[in-house]
């Protein structure tokens, strides 16, 4: 089970910016791989974090997106490789401008997601999508797959995710009442998750998250 809470730990460190400890938990990884019992794919997980590490440090290329392992399948039953691996490959391809791979990759997730009965990774990959209709100017499947999006990370309590899509929202509807309100809550939202981010961390918390609440 270590590897399991390892990765988890990485993935938590991520959404702080946190690059060099990510590397580290890699390392720790792969030196306890070499030295206990296999855990199933955790050459596939440690790279997987590895390439969210880069992505936070160097920035989307299809190099990084290529590196993904097995990032076209999704396999909903397995926390790091089969969610993060295409979570990220959607996330490389939106800030790449490759918004039709980003459509269709999300809605392969949604289906498997919802065909297994697992919900896990399934508000990211709607936000994810709803970002790439937005972006190819499809503002009502943007629209559409946002308010999915927000409504299933509210019933699951997601505060960091819930703040997320509130600013994706704000940016994305008509200007007007509503639009101004998920402004508001996305600004609340953050402030709410950067007060529980310890203090030595809410500077790389504050880079990470840099701009998703301008909605200027």
């Amino acid at each position: 089970a270590r590897p399991y809470y390892q990765g988890t730990l990485a993935v938590l460190l991520g959404d702080l910016g946190l690059v060099d400890e990510i590397r580290e938990i890699c390392d720790e990884m792969e030196h306890d791989a070499a030295t206990s019992p296999p855990f199933w794919r955790i050459e596939d997980t440690i790279d997987t974090l590895r390439v969210r590490a880069s992505l936070m440090e160097e920035g989307a290329s299809t190099a990084l997106r290529d590196a993904l392992p097995a990032a076209g399948k999704v396999d909903v039953g397995l926390a790091h490789v089969g969610v993060l691996a295409p979570l990220l490959d959607m996330e490389i391809s939106l800030e790449l401008g490759d918004h039709d791979r980003v459509i269709v990759r999300s809605e392969r997730f949604v289906v498997a997601a919802r065909q297994a009965s697992r919900r896990l990774g399934l508000a990211e990959a709607l936000l994810l999508g709803g970002r790439a209709h937005a972006a190819a100017d499809r503002r009502d499947h943007a629209q559409d797959q946002l308010r999915e999006a927000h409504g299933d990370a509210e019933s699951l309590g997601a505060r960091r995710l819930t703040w997320q899509i509130e600013a994706a929202l704000a940016r994305d509807l008509e200007p007007g009442d509503e639009a101004e309100s998920f402004g508001d809550r996305a600004i609340a939202g953050r402030e709410d998750v950067r007060a529980d981010v310890p203090r030595g961390y809410r500077e790389t918390f504050d880079t990470a998250t840099a701009g998703l609440t301008n909605f200027d």
